[in-house]
């Protein structure tokens, strides 16, 4: 089986040695869910849990982060799984609680202009619309 990251295929055990060496270095956080303790966002799983959603730092700058790669397969979607990985991450980022990012005063991401479903799921969680001129829409969050 290939899996597609950004412009890329590769075999699924080389996207899972990925993944796990991206959160290994804190780069994605994976949305869980347990049946008694609700969701969260955690940087590791254990047993007890189901991953339904990741959402990745993909870089930044002074003062900002960038959030990308916010993924949920078909059978978790429709259920809140990526705004509430979303939002938490967000939460957590503005509060200081991201390794190697402090003083974060802004959260930029890219959403495509044609996924409406995305675009709103950003523009409910606090996200603005900084009108870019191209085929992906950048998102701004301010603290």
């Amino acid at each position: 089986m290939q899996v597609k990251l950004s412009d890329k295929e590769m075999p699924m055990k080389s996207a899972a040695k990925w993944a796990a060496k991206e959160i290994e270095r804190g780069a994605i956080f994976l949305w869980t869910v347990n049946s008694q303790l609700g969701g969260e966002l955690v940087d590791s799983t254990s047993s007890t849990t189901t991953v339904v959603s990741m959402v990745s730092i993909r870089g930044g700058g002074k003062n900002f982060v960038r959030i990308g790669m916010v993924f949920t397969p078909k059978r978790y979607r429709r259920c809140g799984y990526a705004s509430n990985a979303v939002a938490a991450l967000c939460r957590h980022a503005l509060e200081g609680k991201l390794e190697n990012h402090e003083g974060i005063k802004r959260i930029v991401l890219l959403a495509d202009e044609e996924n409406n479903s995305s675009r709103g799921i950003y523009e409910s969680i606090g996200f603005v619309n900084s009108h870019s001129r191209h085929t992906h829409i950048r998102f701004i969050k301010k603290a």
